[in-house]
């Protein structure tokens, strides 16, 4: 058998939930997916059944496209809005961001860039899991893994600045190379604007020419049946 199958993920689900789903549809067949998908994002995760597996880096090396919305103000430890505080801006120097400000700091990150692994990840140091260490207080930020990734085309599509009320936000949508990590450029987006940030929202939109429209929901995965 070889089968691949286009599932939108929900929020709160791991890639390897998904995995698992589809290996207790098809017991006698590996089973694989071709790019994580953190608990916090939806959107399109491919999985490979039987000889599709041996497939993996064709579809791995397909383009992604997303569409991230992002808090400015504040930067957590995970780079997300999971994790614990670890900064936090003054009104002060929120209420001179604006979109003319945030297109020119977006500038930085296009084309081909140095991005470094976020601390809570599943990329293996010294035959640990980073996240592991990242929870056992044993990660020197230092030396954390640093990799060479393209960023192909990066949008703003909202900016809500300052108020009473939020903090600002604004959407991207991002059209990146295998290994990007959305949390590290929302990290590093932070710090280029020199007021921290965190991702709130992650949805993949697009791998390669698969989209969206193409993908069924978890809760109908046995239609593939």
């Amino acid at each position: 058998m070889e089968k691949v199958l286009i599932i939108d993920k929900p929020k709160g689900f791991t890639s390897y939930d998904v995995v698992a789903r589809a290996g207790r549809l098809f017991p006698e067949q590996k089973v694989g997916h071709a790019g994580t998908l953190d608990p916090l994002a939806t959107g399109i995760l491919i999985i490979l059944i039987g000889r599709a597996t041996k497939r993996q880096s064709e579809f791995m090396n397909l383009d992604k496209e997303y569409l991230a919305e992002i808090v400015l103000g504040m930067a957590t430890d995970t780079y997300d809005a999971e994790g614990k505080i670890i900064g936090a801006a003054s009104t002060k120097q929120l209420k001179p961001l604006n979109r003319e400000k945030i297109l020119l700091a977006l500038k930085s990150f296009q084309g081909k860039i140095t991005q470094t692994v976020p601390p809570y990840s599943a990329v293996k140091v010294r035959g640990h899991r980073l996240y592991q260490l990242a929870r056992q207080g044993k990660i020197d930020l230092s030396t954390l893994p640093k990799r060479t990734i393209e960023i192909r085309d990066l949008k703003l599509i909202a900016f809500q600045p300052l108020t009473r009320s939020f903090l600002p936000r604004l959407k991207l949508k991002i059209i990146c190379s295998k290994g990007t990590y959305i949390r590290s450029l929302t990290f590093d987006l932070g710090k280029e604007l020199k007021v921290g940030a965190y991702l709130l929202n992650l949805r993949r939109s697009r791998v390669g020419p698969f989209t969206l429209k193409n993908a069924a929901k978890l809760a109908n995965l046995n239609h593939y049946l």
